[in-house]
């Protein structure tokens, strides 16, 4: 005798995860008519577009941002059980943050799904808010570095070799982005240059190294930063010239 769903009667296989239900009524059962849309609030660096997850702060693509969406809506008792999913088709993937910026809020559409059965449509209302990560706060203040390269001038032409160094370090800050700087400190016979973005290291790094035709001495060091609770990989070259 084929099983038939309790509630119309209609004939449908029996799933135990839909109490016996056909896709049809359990549906029904759970739809929650009034429930057309859920709101979140999003933290984004308008500098450098990272998402605030928790206490930490990870890149803005649409991966991570879910994340942080998804988190904020699943503490709300109204879809305890259901599970929800985000349709981010309208943002590019690895510019989701930076497009979220140019508004103060964003309309995402969803889907709301139980025990794998797609109940109804949804949307979020998305509040952005523009909030200045740690990193570039330190950025900003010239106290956080990712590369540190130690020039030292042992020939002669020292005047006319430094003049070339700094030509080239002003060259690499004009096309540099805003939330990027150099730090250059001047010492006897040499230069140490402190660099925020490790990019930008490296390509300083490689074209001193061409312009020279000389070799660098590269190492790591690792240091904890207390106010970002985090540690940081400094890259660190020796050139001597």
């Amino acid at each position: 005798m084929p099983y038939r769903c309790p509630r119309c009667g209609r004939e449908t296989d029996y799933r135990e995860e839909l109490k016996g239900l056909c896709e049809n009524c359990f549906r029904e059962k759970y739809a929650l008519p009034k429930l057309t849309k859920l709101k979140a609030d999003i933290k984004i660096c308008p500098v450098c577009g990272s998402v605030k997850l928790g206490n930490k702060w990870i890149k803005g693509n649409s991966n991570n941002i879910s994340k942080v969406i998804l988190s904020q809506i699943r503490r709300s008792k109204v879809i305890r059980g259901y599970d929800l999913r985000l349709e981010l088709d309208q943002f590019t993937p690895t510019r989701m943050s930076e497009q979220l910026l140019l508004d103060s809020s964003a309309t995402i559409p969803a889907e709301l799904y139980k025990a794998g059965i797609k109940i109804r449509d949804i949307s979020i209302e998305l509040r952005v808010i523009k909030q200045v990560c740690p990193t570039c706060q330190k950025k900003a203040m010239g106290s956080y570095y990712e590369y540190v390269i130690h020039i030292r001038f042992s020939g002669k032409g020292y005047r006319n070799n430094l003049a070339k160094v700094n030509k080239l370090i002003n060259q690499i800050a004009s096309h540099m982005k805003s939330n990027v700087f150099i730090d250059v400190k001047k010492i006897k016979r040499g230069l140490d240059i402190r660099i925020s973005d490790r990019e930008t290291g490296r390509r300083l790094l490689n074209k001193l190294i061409r312009m020279f035709n000389t070799e660098a001495r590269q190492y790591f060091k690792k240091k904890y930063d207390p106010s970002l609770n985090k540690n940081i990989l400094i890259r660190k070259a020796m050139i001597e010239i």
